[in-house]
């Protein structure tokens, strides 16, 4: 059993919000394209339910970007690695996870069946 230390406990929705604030002001700009820098920080801020309900609804876009395709990946699997069912927010990602988004190419369909599986073995292993 691994033991974690919380270094952000009692301020996880101010962190939410500033981390929201930022990246919808940057996304909002109408900028070409997202900075890579700002892909990394959602990544890392993706233990937060405010962060993966705003990313899941843009990684689809992101992932067919072919200046940030990879950096989108990454978050994806962090997204997967993240997301459990123990809030609404949680179902409402899981459920856009399964239903709504649409691969194009073979390599992105075969990363985001690895990113399902492993939601799903995860969660498999949490009900149990």
């Amino acid at each position: 059993m691994i033991y974690r230390i919380c270094r952000y406990y009692g301020k996880e929705d101010q962190l939410e919000s500033i981390v929201l604030d930022y990246s919808q002001g940057l996304i909002h700009k109408k900028m070409p394209d997202i900075p890579r820098n700002l892909m990394k920080s959602l990544s890392a801020a993706c233990g937060l339910p405010g962060v993966r309900s705003f990313v899941v609804t843009r990684i689809e876009q992101w992932l067919h970007s072919s200046k940030v395709g990879r950096f989108a990946q990454d978050l994806l699997m962090y997204l997967a690695v993240n997301v459990g069912c123990s809030t609404v927010s949680d179902i409402e990602i899981l459920t856009h996870l399964c239903t709504r988004l649409k691969m194009k190419t073979k390599p992105l369909l075969n990363f985001y069946c690895i990113a399902v599986k492993y939601v799903f073995t995860s969660l498999q292993s949490t009900i149990i």
